[in-house]
């Protein structure tokens, strides 16, 4: 058996270890957007190079044993990354979130009379700008997602 198929295979053996433990629900466990993918906390691909089968191994990855939901962005900006935890996983993607979408949580916030004053054009691109911050403020501090002000983001 060569190298390829042998990683091949443990990696199959070890999803079953990830698959016990995972629940599915509508919302990515990272950032809150709708879920379109399940993530690995601790990469399959790694984790097929460990003993899964011995106790002590299991139990010192902890959480990351574990499928969670998660968006395909979210999903992608781990990578390979390891993490034993999913509140860990969590900080590292919004972390990056937080980089990606800086342009969006830079946008500055208007008066409703400002906005009136405006023409219609303007106010709805000032709009779809203010939406934009507000998701991405809503991603960034998923799942205690508060905006500037210190309202709750629903």
């Amino acid at each position: 058996m060569n190298a390829v198929s042998h990683r091949l295979s443990a990696e199959k053996s070890t999803h079953w270890y990830y698959e016990q433990k995972f629940r599915w629900s509508v919302n990515c466990t990272y950032c809150g957007m709708p879920a379109d993918t399940k993530d690995h906390v601790f990469p399959l691909s790694i984790a097929a190079m460990l003993d899964l089968t011995r106790a002590g191994v299991r139990k010192s990855l902890g959480q990351g044993l574990c499928c969670v939901p998660c968006c395909r962005e979210c999903n992608s900006l781990a990578g390979r990354e390891p993490f034993t935890s999913i509140q860990a996983k969590r900080d590292y993607i919004q972390a990056k979130l937080r980089k990606r979408l800086a342009m969006d949580l830079a946008s500055q916030d208007w008066d409703p009379q400002e906005l009136a004053e405006m023409g219609r054009t303007l106010r709805l691109t000032i709009m779809k700008g203010i939406r934009a911050r507000l998701r991405a403020e809503m991603r960034c501090n998923w799942p205690h997602a508060r905006d500037a002000k210190g309202r709750r983001i629903r």
